[in-house]
Order: C-alpha cells, then sequence, then structure tokens
C-alpha cells in the first residue's frame, strides 16, 4: 500500500494531549480514532490498532484473562501513542510487551517491523 500525498501531514492518534495553534496553519491532520480494532490472536497474543483507547486494551486484556500491561493502566490516549512514546509506568513500558508494529515509512509506504529493529529509549520510539 502507497499513501500518495503532496501536503504536509501530520498524523494524531485521539488528539488527548495535543496542543494545536490558534493560527491557520499549511498542515493536514490524520486522525487515527476510527483505526480501533481489537482482535485475540490466541496464545496471549493481540492484534491492536492505533486508534484504540489504551484503557480499552487494558480492560479486553483483563477480559482474557491475559496479564503483563496492568502497571500500565491509567495511562491516558490511544496505543498508537503509547507506542510512539514507549509509554509507561512503575518499570515497564509499551515495548516490553510488543513484537512487531505498523508503520507508515517516509516513502509513504505501510510496512511491519518487528521488535528488535525499532529503537526505544525512555519515552522516544524511533
Amino acid at each position: 500500500k502507497i499513501l500518495k500525498t503532496r501536503k504536509k501531514f501530520f498524523i494524531i492518534g485521539n488528539g488527548t494531549n495535543t496542543l494545536i495553534p490558534d493560527r491557520k496553519m499549511d498542515i493536514s491532520f490524520i486522525s487515527l480514532k476510527d483505526l480501533n480494532e481489537i482482535r485475540d490472536l490466541g496464545h496471549g497474543k493481540v492484534y491492536v490498532e492505533s486508534g484504540l483507547n489504551f484503557d480499552i486494551l487494558i480492560d479486553f486484556m483483563g477480559e482474557k484473562n491475559y496479564s503483563g500491561l496492568e502497571n500500565l493502566s491509567g495511562i491516558p490516549g490511544s496505543v498508537g501513542g503509547l507506542i510512539y512514546m514507549n509509554g509507561g509506568a512503575y518499570g515497564s513500558e509499551i515495548f516490553d510487551h510488543i513484537e512487531e508494529i505498523e508503520v507508515v515509512d517516509e516513502e509513504h509506504r505501510i510496512r511491519k517491523i518487528k521488535r528488535s529493529e525499532v529503537y526505544v529509549a525512555y519515552r522516544n520510539t524511533e
């Protein structure tokens, strides 16, 4: 899949913790809030889209009796936002629980990246 555009754009999740100036901007904002699918893949694995509210993921994990994200409960925002900033709490970070992610690269292609290929640091993902 290739996304084609000549206009500058900025991707936001649900808009949590997002401040946008009161002036005209030559940029389009793309919200991921409608990308909110969650699926149980079995064997303790879950497929989650980036726009899903993180609290919904926490509830889903509890209903399925899956563990690992308990320390992250209560962090506001979307799953994509937590991934973008490597959100965490109480000694645990979201990337401690991720096997792979899908991203839009510099050439506007959607591709999968294994966790081992992602640089993560304290509140940062590259």
